[in-house]
This record gives C-alpha cells, sequence and structure tokens, in this order.
C-alpha cells in the first residue's frame, strides 16, 4: 500500500535517472553523508512515455519497500527548447499518466523541471507552459517547480503562478518571492555507492509547505509480534484444530490495525471467522495496547458486550 507522507524538514534526499535494483538500494540505505542517511529518492518519468531508464512499478515498490520515500520528476528537455502553452498540456498530461501508470499516488508532489529554455523566448510563453503543465496535474497531484538555470522567469513571475505551492531548484542562487523552496540540491553529479545522484536536502517552506512524497503505507510498515502461547487452566480445554488455526489466521483476522486493539468478552461478534470466535471462547484472553499480555491472562471474563475494535 502506497501513501502520500510529508517529507520530515531537514532530511537528505537524492535524485538519480538510474533504475535502482535491490542491491543499489541496500547500498544507497547504509550510505550516509552529514552523519544522515537517505531518507527519499527523487525518479524521472517520460516527457511522451516512460523510457527503459525510467521508473516502473517495480521498482516504485522497491524503493519504498526499503523504508524510502520517493518523488517523481518529469524529465527536461535539452537545452534550447521553447516552451509553448500547447507544449505544457501535452507535457502535463503525459507526467499525470506516466505517473499513474507506475502507481504513484494521488496526493503526492509532481515536478516540472524548468531549465535551459532558449534565450530569448518571452517570459509570458515561459508562463503559459508552466500554467498549462500545472493545470494538467493539479486535481490529482500537487504541482512542484523546479527552478535551474535559464529558467526565464525571475521570483515574483514564479511565485504568481497560481496552480504551484511548491518549488525546488538546483545548486545555483535561485529565489522565489515569499515562498522559498521545499527541496534544494546541494551537489549535482556524485557517486553515491556505485550510483549517480544529485544529493539534496527538503524543507519546510517560507509558507509552511513541505514536499509531499509517497512511501509505504501503515499496513505496510506493521512488524507482526510474536503472539502469546495460551497456558489454559486444567479445567479449560481448547479443540487443538481450532486453536492451530488461531495462529494460522491472516494477519487481517488475527491482528488489528494500527492504533486499534481488539477487546474481547463474550465472543460473539459475527464479523470474527467460526474457528476465531470458537478459540478465544475457549481461551478467553484479552489482547492488551501492546500486543503483550494483559494482567492476570488468561482471565475470565464473566459477561460482557462482545468483541470491538477501540481506536
Amino acid at each position: 500500500m502506497l501513501v502520500p507522507a510529508t517529507a520530515p524538514d531537514g532530511a537528505n534526499v537524492i535524485d538519480t535517472d538510474t533504475k535502482l535494483t535491490d542491491a543499489m538500494l541496500d547500498a544507497i540505505c547504509a550510505a550516509t553523508w552529514e552523519d544522515r542517511h537517505v531518507a527519499a529518492i527523487g525518479r524521472y518519468v517520460g516527457l511522451q512515455q516512460n523510457g527503459a531508464g525510467d521508473i516502473d512499478h517495480d521498482e516504485l515498490e522497491r524503493i519504498v519497500g526499503h523504508g524510502l520515500g520517493c518523488w517523481l520528476i518529469q524529465h527536461v528537455r535539452y537545452p534550447g527548447w521553447a516552451p509553448t502553452q500547447q507544449l505544457g498540456v501535452a507535457d502535463g498530461q503525459a507526467a499525470r499518466r506516466n505517473a499513474e501508470l507506475v502507481g504513484y499516488p494521488h496526493g503526492c508532489n509532481l515536478v516540472l523541471d524548468l531549465e535551459g529554455v532558449r534565450p530569448g523566448t518571452p517570459d509570458e510563453q515561459v508562463a503559459d507552459y508552466c500554467d498549462a503543465w500545472a493545470n494538467a496535474v493539479i486535481d490529482a497531484f500537487g504541482s512542484t517547480l523546479y527552478v535551474g538555470y535559464a529558467a526565464v522567469l525571475g521570483p515574483s513571475q514564479l511565485y504568481a503562478r497560481p496552480n504551484f505551492h511548491s518549488y525546488a531548484r538546483d545548486i545555483g542562487p535561485r529565489s522565489v518571492t515569499n515562498r522559498g523552496f521545499q527541496w534544494v540540491q546541494t551537489a549535482e553529479d556524485i557517486v553515491l555507492e556505485g550510483v549517480k545522484v544529485d544529493l539534496g536536502r527538503v524543507m519546510q517552506d517560507a509558507l509552511g509547505g513541505n514536499l509531499v512524497w509517497c512511501a509505504a503505507g501503515p499496513a505496510d510498515r506493521i512488524t507482526e509480534p510474536e503472539l502469546p502461547t495460551a497456558q489454559l487452566p486444567q479445567d479449560r480445554q481448547v479443540d487443538d484444530l481450532a486453536q492451530r488455526r488461531l495462529f494460522d489466521l491472516p494477519q487481517a483476522h488475527r491482528m488489528p490495525q494500527r492504533g486499534q486493539v481488539w477487546t474481547c468478552g463474550a465472543y460473539s461478534d459475527p464479523s470474527l471467522p467460526k474457528v476465531l470466535a470458537t478459540a478465544l471462547r475457549a481461551v478467553n484472553f484479552c489482547v492488551g495496547p501492546s500486543f503483550g499480555r494483559s494482567p492476570g491472562w488468561p482471565r475470565k471474563s464473566g459477561r460482557s458486550s462482545g468483541c470491538t475494535r477501540s481506536q
């Protein structure tokens, strides 16, 4: 399960045009600079369709499976390109489509790379391109404008773009009026554990905004605790098959979600699997908030209101 997650202020990040394998990700996770590990990786989607070197669904799953965040950037054209409103519509639609194809969750930030614009291109033409791009993605993704060299637009023009509320920059002296940046590159073309990357950092901007990237959802982060072994009083018996099935049940039936606990009483809740209800009636236990044994476990419960999930 992939979900949007707010980038932590001050975290180290990298972006790379290299398709990442498990071995590469293992090495990246172990690496540090300035005494901090990498928190997230920026990867790329295509201008028309995703190419062989661009991110795909499996790679996205690999990245978040290593405990890293991931955000997506659309490739920029070769230096000397000329933005137009029509091109902005096409590029924005492609960025959205390509991000959705790899399973990038709605609500995350998608980045427009603005740099290398042909000298002499009118400001209005560049602004129209940016606005058209943002309009094509804004109902699905947050729009981030990356400001590099030869971006043409000045600080106040960048801030004036109506559907950009997030900005990033290269290592150059860039600025955006009032807001500033949520992601900045600090070094370019660095080889980190054999992978060519740009180093960077994420931060809260001057208006309190943060980059939103993709991360593993709560269900993916749960580390299943060891379930207690039932120690039944001599006068209580439990069907051996029922007990074994209790501990072999799928996680969704035997464990609460994060932040929830089972409170077990009369064990009459019809939503419980029959075998679980049978075993619970015999074992008659309550699972505490830490999934450990509650005081006096197991215990006789007397009459109660059944099994509920409490938040």
